[in-house]
């Protein structure tokens, strides 16, 4: 299985932090490949993307909604209201619709 392939596996299986340490993380933190990337090249470990994503779940906690002005259509499903390909004035809206005004002015 091809490295984009195994990523891709964890966002298609689950997206809830506890599920991602309790199965995944494990075997990303140990991956021999990942390992040497990292201690050889400008690699981050493989088990970054975990600890970001960790974070990220913390901060959704404390917010309503977050939209990504955007982003990739193809990526696997997340709870975020996405405004694909979308330019920043074209998703006003939706900033709208979640805030009830208009939060920004865009030149």
């Amino acid at each position: 299985m091809g490295r984009k392939k195994k990523s891709e596996e964890v966002l298609a299986e689950t997206t809830d932090p506890l599920v991602m340490e309790a199965q995944f993380e494990e075997r990303f933190a140990t991956d021999e490949w990942y390992r040497h990337l990292y201690r050889t090249s400008y690699a981050y470990h493989g088990v970054h993307p975990f600890y970001m994503w960790y974070w990220g779940a913390h901060a959704m906690q404390h917010l309503g909604q977050v939209i990504i002005v955007g982003g990739d259509a193809k990526a696997p499903r997340i709870d975020f209201a996405a405004a694909l390909g979308m330019a920043l004035t074209s998703a006003i809206p939706l900033f709208a619709a979640a805030r009830g005004r208009v939060p920004l002015r865009c030149a």
